[in-house]
């Protein structure tokens, strides 16, 4: 019996160790955030969206802003996350809610990077 467990162990690993190998290496969450996301906040949201000045009662400078979301409502939308208010707003899909206000829109690189 011990040798049908071992056996299946080497089965599930050998064929685990392609993907694993493939996998590609991502920064961790924190790292990501930091170098990715942040920036962008400071530079596009945070004059508007922070403690000085939450223009429709957003607030972009903590984690319980997007959490909370403003005026307009929910921020985020955990069931669907592609159809959150945010994503919407920065793919300038929300008419009267394009962001960055009195900018042209974001690069598609940056809002895959907050869509992440």
């Amino acid at each position: 019996m011990k040798n049908i467990h071992r056996l299946a162990a080497v089965a599930v690993l050998g064929l685990a160790a392609p993907a694993l190998e493939a996998a590609p290496s991502e920064p961790d969450g924190h790292v990501f955030f930091e170098s990715r996301i942040r920036p962008v906040l400071l530079k596009h949201c945070f004059e508007c969206h922070s403690a000085d000045k939450s223009k429709g009662g957003l607030r972009l400078d903590y984690l319980g802003g997007f959490a909370k979301g403003g005026d307009s409502g929910a921020l985020l939308d955990k069931e669907r996350p592609e159809s959150s208010l945010f994503l919407q707003t920065i793919r300038h899909e929300v008419a009267d809610q394009k962001m960055p206000k009195d900018e042209s829109k974001l690069s598609d690189g940056v809002i895959a990077d907050l869509t992440r």
